[in-house]
């Protein structure tokens, strides 16, 4: 009668061990996600990002109102130029020239 019980246990026990942990993690990296996931996350918000910032020109490659401020320094003369010629310099030539011609 013992064995049968204890058969009976065995056999009704056994299929717990079968059942592997039931385990959270997360998926986000600032709570400690998997690091490997960084790339996708990342991906994945930029192709949903429709912003665009209206102080960004493709055609400098840097933020125009950088360009501006560093422009409108030379003509007060906010800053002492080692070189005078570094005024003409072709990137701040050209800012000049888009930033005073009228908006189309």
């Amino acid at each position: 009668m013992r064995i049968n019980h204890a058969v009976v246990a065995l056999m009704l026990i056994s299929p717990l061990g079968w059942a592997g942990n039931m385990t959270f993690q997360f998926r986000n990296l600032n709570f400690g996600g998997n690091p490997n996931n960084g790339a996708f996350l990342l991906n994945s918000v930029q192709v949903q990002n429709s912003y665009k910032n209206p102080g960004y020109s493709a055609d400098f490659g840097i933020e125009t109102g950088v360009i501006f401020l560093i422009n409108d320094g030379i003509d007060r003369g906010l800053w002492n130029l080692q070189n005078r010629g570094e005024r003409q310099n072709d990137i701040l030539v050209r800012f000049r020239q888009l930033s005073s011609s009228p908006a189309s």
